[in-house]
């Protein structure tokens, strides 16, 4: 069962004893109190102003697989229905389409398309110096 904020709040503010009585008629007066009122505004605007933050720009290699491409790292299962592979944090799923990103240390994790196309963009390859200048 999943958390709502809501939960989440009431058993927040119950643990510093804002919790309400058992009796329903002194709930119903309790959830009217202005105190319980001023302490849910303040907790809701302590979870909602969080800082915001930018990922820094970091340059990864990325292959889009599909059955039948090999990628190291990448294990095809069920004749190529689906791959897996081996990340930081456990194995995960590879679907067709998905791209498998090496990191900055080496390491590969799956990404869905949407997500890719919302995070990365295309790089143009760094020109060699050496070779321009005619070396």
């Amino acid at each position: 069962m999943p958390i709502t904020i809501w939960g989440f709040l009431g058993r927040a503010l119950a643990a510093i004893g804002f919790g309400p009585p058992t009796n329903t008629a002194l709930k119903e007066q309790w959830y009217r109190n202005e105190a319980y009122q001023l302490a849910l505004a303040a907790e809701i605007k302590r979870v909602t102003d969080m800082p915001n933050f930018r990922t820094r720009p970091v340059m990864v290699k990325a292959v889009q697989w599909f059955p039948g491409v090999v990628i190291e790292g990448v294990v095809e299962r069920a004749n190529g229905v689906y791959g897996y592979i081996q990340t930081l944090e456990g194995n995960h799923i590879v679907d067709p389409g998905d791209w498998v990103i090496t990191g900055t240390k080496g390491e590969k994790y799956p990404c869905k398309p949407a997500i890719f196309e919302l995070t990365h963009e295309l790089m143009e390859r760094p020109t060699c110096l050496l070779r321009d200048a005619g070396f």
